[in-house]
């Protein structure tokens, strides 16, 4: 991806899904792994060049190079295996063309800045969940615990993956069944982008508002990230009701929780909507 700062960019895109307006999609870590495997079988599916993603627990981001068409088709893929595997619903979706070379370099950054600016205590080339271990990183897989795909047999990888998809056999997956996204990232080619790590750094460190967060209003931060939420009102709900999860709390319970969450956070009516299941209307006419 050799490029020059003016030079106009054709067929890449920002995917993105409404965090603000669904339910958390991923609760735990076999969720996450069954979200990444799912960018792997998509991407299959679609045909589509993946340059960098991130899963968060209730959006996701890709930055995609294909036609538009094979872009929109991979989203809708991703959208309903994801909710088929989880049991989510379906959320509104973002679609915006990145049309220079600069524009991508803030683009990827701001992608892989996800975990940070949800106040993860994790570096973007550490959170697993998503490309951001790719870039400029040892190739070496000493040490590490890995089996190609070749050496699983079609049940267990049917079972693993949640398809029929083929999938190459030098695919490489870890003991808990991740495939590794250097096996579906095009890693090469956003370091031909950035040229040197200390590029990559310095984007990373600019923190850019992305254009696409003012225009579509569907990127907004939250000072406290869904996860980190959930997990609290997880903690709180039994340590409250003396209940072991979140789904087993009457609609009285949840209620009660919420007020004792919001007192405690100042969360939003619709972020405590999709943290406990709650209909909207209740918990504005509560608040």
């Amino acid at each position: 991806m050799e490029m020059k700062g003016g030079q106009k960019l054709e067929n890449v895109y920002h995917v993105c899904t409404d965090g603000m307006s669904r339910d958390i999609l991923f609760k735990d870590d076999k969720d996450f792994v069954k979200g990444m495997n799912a960018v792997a079988v998509c991407k299959q599916s679609s045909g589509i060049v993946i340059l960098c993603f991130c899963l968060m627990s209730n959006h996701v981001h890709f930055i995609l190079k294909g036609p538009y068409e094979g872009c929109v088709r991979f989203i809708r893929l991703y959208k309903q295996r994801v909710n088929l595997l989880l049991g989510g619903k379906n959320s509104d979706i973002s679609v915006r063309q990145v049309d220079t070379p600069d524009y991508l370099k803030n683009a990827i950054a701001y992608v892989l800045r996800n975990p940070v600016a949800a106040r993860l205590s994790v570096m973007p080339g550490e959170y697993r969940w998503g490309s951001g271990s790719c870039y400029f990183a040892d190739a070496s897989i000493h040490g590490r615990r890995l089996r190609k795909v070749s050496s699983v047999g079609i049940a267990e990888r049917r079972k693993l993956f949640n398809t029929r998809e083929v999938l190459p056999d030098s695919f490489l997956i870890t003991d808990d069944g991740l495939i590794l996204p250097q096996c579906y990232v095009d890693f090469k080619a956003v370091e031909s982008l950035y040229r040197t790590p200390a590029a990559l750094l310095y984007y990373l460190a600019r923190n850019v508002d992305m254009e696409a967060e003012l225009a579509t209003g569907i990127l907004r931060k939250a000072r406290y990230s869904d996860q980190e939420l959930y997990n609290s009102a997880t903690v709180l709900g039994s340590s409250m009701f003396r209940k072991n999860g979140l789904s087993h709390l009457t609609i009285e319970e949840k209620l009660s929780l919420a007020k004792a969450l919001r007192q405690r956070y100042g969360i939003s009516a619709r972020q405590l909507s999709r943290l406990l299941g709650i209909d909207l209307r209740l918990l504005q006419h509560l608040f």
